[in-house]
């Protein structure tokens, strides 16, 4: 038969998960600053494939590839696990 675990954990475990959420909240802010950023060459590219060389290029076939995609998914996943750190109910 397995044992129960018990953790000791000092101080109140509403202050220890926001803490752990502002560690995920830089996790955020980066895969957010990525995103936008290649999501902002990704357009300047599909311009200037448009624009000076006459090719006709999905942008989402240049978000894919630069990978603006994944980090946007990153982005949306951190979101809802900070979101969980302030929304959830604590038991115990």
């Amino acid at each position: 038969m397995l044992q129960p675990l018990y953790i000791c954990i000092f101080g109140s475990p509403l202050k220890i998960f926001i803490g752990q959420a502002r560690a995920w909240m830089m996790l955020l802010i980066f895969d957010t600053l990525v995103f936008l950023l290649a999501t902002f060459n990704a357009i300047r590219t599909w311009r200037e494939l448009k624009i000076i060389r006459h090719m006709r290029v999905s942008l989402h076939v240049i978000l894919l590839r630069d990978g603006a995609v994944y980090f946007g998914f990153m982005s949306i996943a951190n979101l809802v696990n900070i979101l969980t750190f302030y929304f959830a109910e604590v038991r115990g």
